[in-house]
């Protein structure tokens, strides 16, 4: 499953998590808390007029990245302890990154 991370209407980054990080991620408090919106964006985009379902993230930016930093936590104490390479550490990472920007307000599932 692919995070879309979005700076208003304007599509950024995107971020692909694996299933078991994914079962994971959408198993957090903050996350499940989050409303899914289904909103039609303006008319002058290149999908303008579309109806797509996203989340904002501005109110919850900050318990959200709460959450992700305690998965972090487990993949690196996971990662130490079985001495085997694992990228979930570095996507809990960059999807961090990308919720706590402030330049990014909404994301969707791809």
């Amino acid at each position: 499953m692919e995070f879309l991370f979005m700076k208003g209407w304007n599509y950024g980054k995107s971020i692909v998590v694996r299933s078991q990080l994914l079962k994971d991620l959408v198993t957090t408090q903050s996350l499940a808390q989050l409303k899914n919106l289904t909103e039609t964006s303006p008319k002058d985009l290149e999908e303008g007029g579309e109806e797509i379902d996203r989340f904002d993230i501005r109110d919850k930016r900050y318990q959200l990245a709460t959450d992700i930093t305690i998965l972090l936590t487990n993949e690196l104490t996971r990662t130490n302890r079985q001495q085997e390479r694992n990228d979930n550490p570095q996507i809990l990472v960059n999807l961090l990154q990308e919720i706590i920007c402030e330049e990014n307000t909404h994301f969707r599932f791809g």
